[in-house]
């Protein structure tokens, strides 16, 4: 007894809280906040002590983790935070890692589903794998199984995806290069067909060019409308117009020219007229940077049907990556 009491003492004067919220962590009762209960469960983590077992019932929330191999330090963080994550909200991890060679993220799936998961999280697995099979994903969703995807989304997946933003870190990176003096960088971003990698090569490319110029910008807010879509008076002839999805602020360019329809140009809110207009696909490469490049996929599908009713009526429609500028509303 003297023991308990000096332990719960112990931990108590560690976390700097009361004994009394030690014991409720211990017994999983009464009123603990998430960073107060973390802090009891690191005071006794650091005193050599064995953490209370959770009592599992059936409604305890078991999560599947999807991981690649754990030598990876990048992949190792994502498991240790992802578990702290599922256990501060009350449920039960189970990491399942890739290890080249041995079982695949489709065998460990398997194994998942067949455990009743009540969920599934996906980190930079087959998903961000333009060449994978999909069939799996589809599989969990209509098995009705929760899942999200970090670091690849995928529109074929019908599943939310979290993606780390790499403009930020590139730019700094190239910045910081430069200031040194260093004129000749080189860029690995790993191989091409992974998403996170063309992401990261995208972005080298394309910035550069893009910001070069040292654009001012202007903020003009969008009070008129323009076939039901937010628009801007630019002048007598040209017009502003919101297609939102592509990138934050992304708006179409409309003129207006005499005795012919209106020319919206739709920026890159398209990238092949004439295939995605008219019920076409674009070439992977383009549908690949339109995923990766994209904010809001919704907005942007919206977007894209805005566009496609202009065509119907005649509209003529271009976009800034047509390699042979057409009028697409022209039949």
């Amino acid at each position: 007894m003297t023991k308990n009491r000096t332990s719960m003492a112990d931990i108590a004067a560690h976390a700097g809280v009361s004994t009394a919220t030690v014991s409720r962590v211990f017994n999983g009762v009464g009123q603990v906040s998430a960073d107060t209960r973390r802090k009891v469960l690191t005071a006794i983590d650091e005193l050599g002590y064995d953490r209370p077992t959770p009592e599992r019932t059936l409604d305890t929330p078991t999560i599947g983790i999807m991981i690649p191999e754990l030598t990876n330090p990048i992949f190792a963080s994502f498991a240790h935070h992802l578990q702290e994550e599922v256990s501060r909200a009350g449920g039960i991890a189970m990491i399942r890692s890739q290890t080249p060679g041995a079982t695949s993220e489709f065998d460990h799936l398997s194994s998942l589903i067949e455990h009743r998961v009540s969920g599934l999280i996906f980190v930079s697995g087959r998903h961000a794998d333009l060449l994978a099979n999909l069939d799996p994903y589809h599989d969990v969703v209509e098995r009705s199984i929760p899942l999200v995807t970090i670091n690849g989304a995928r529109p074929e997946i019908l599943a939310p995806d979290f993606s780390t933003g790499d403009a930020l870190g590139i730019r700094a990176a190239v910045t910081h290069l430069h200031e040194l003096g260093h004129t000749r960088i080189a860029l690995l971003t790993g191989r091409a067909h992974l998403i996170p990698a063309l992401r990261k090569d995208m972005v080298h490319r394309l910035h550069p060019v893009q910001w070069s110029h040292t654009p001012q910008w202007k903020p003009v807010t969008l009070s008129e409308t323009w076939r039901s879509r937010p628009s801007f008076r630019l002048n007598d002839s040209m017009s502003l117009v919101a297609l939102d999805g592509h990138i934050e602020g992304h708006c179409a360019v409309v003129i207006d020219r005499e005795n012919e329809p209106p020319l919206i140009h739709a920026g890159d809110a398209v990238m092949d007229v004439k295939t995605e207009l008219f019920g076409g696909r674009a070439p992977l490469g383009l549908r690949a940077f339109q995923r990766m490049m994209r904010t809001d996929a919704r907005a942007w599908r919206e977007s894209r049907a805005w566009l496609m009713e202009c065509v119907e009526d005649g509209i003529d429609v271009i976009c800034a990556h047509e390699p042979h500028p057409r009028l697409s509303g022209a039949r």
